[in-house]
């Protein structure tokens, strides 16, 4: 009988294997459910969050008002970097309360503050604020630059293929002032923003780019 039990003993090599192949095992399945958890945490955009993407474009004339009401029509570089990070905090709040599915938080509002800030002083100290549709395509062509940078340092961390969103940025903005000065707006009066057509130029473009994006998947955020 002893001599029996010992022939069924496993080796302590064997023990090792064993105990390695539970392990992997188990490191798999908490692997995988860890990962799954992750992505039950971030969605693709459904239709509902289109709709309230769609609705940012209100947050333009807000935007505009508040930064008038506080620093006046845009007519120095300090005027520009203030009058843009306030219109940016105002834009990216709403932006951000639509994109909080996909796992934006509140960094959005400070990234667009800043890239709104940076990009229409940026563009104020280099070509000034401009009087033609011409003038204005460049002023919105770097602010649209200024804010998609700063927003995509955010969402390449929540979509794959976020570095489309710069350029998409870049040339929507362009777009914006250029259909705001074309139905007739005064550049005289100097806004931080384009008006409410710029918007929804602006926000269709940016909107579409968006869904696409989140339909091609989320980022597993447990992976990184």
């Amino acid at each position: 009988m002893m001599a029996l039990s010992r022939c069924h003993d496993p080796s302590p090599g064997a023990l090792r294997g064993m105990a390695r192949d539970i392990a992997r095992r188990e490191g798999s399945i908490v692997v995988h459910t860890t990962i799954a958890q992750e992505a039950e945490k971030f969605h693709p955009l459904n239709t509902r969050d289109l709709f309230i993407w769609a609705a940012t474009l209100l947050a333009f004339p807000v935007a505009g008002v508040a930064a008038d009401a506080v620093v006046g029509p845009v007519d120095s570089v300090w005027a520009a970097v203030l009058a843009g990070a306030i219109a940016g905090g105002v834009i990216g709040t709403g932006q951000w309360l639509a994109l909080r599915r996909i796992g934006a938080d509140v960094r959005w509002i400070a990234a667009t503050a800043v890239g709104l800030g940076i990009g229409l002083g940026l563009a104020f100290a280099v070509f000034g604020y401009g009087t033609t549709t011409a003038d204005l395509a460049v002023l919105g062509a770097l602010t649209g630059l200024g804010i998609g940078i700063a927003q995509w340092w955010l969402l390449r961390d929540l979509v794959l293929g976020a570095g489309m969103w710069v350029p998409t940025s870049t040339a929507a903005w362009a777009l914006g002032w250029t259909v705001t000065i074309s139905i007739g707006i005064d550049p005289a009066d100097r806004w931080a923003v384009p008006g409410l057509s710029g918007a929804l130029t602006i926000t269709l473009l940016m909107g579409g780019l968006l869904w696409f994006l989140a339909r091609r998947g989320v980022r597993a955020h447990s992976s990184t």
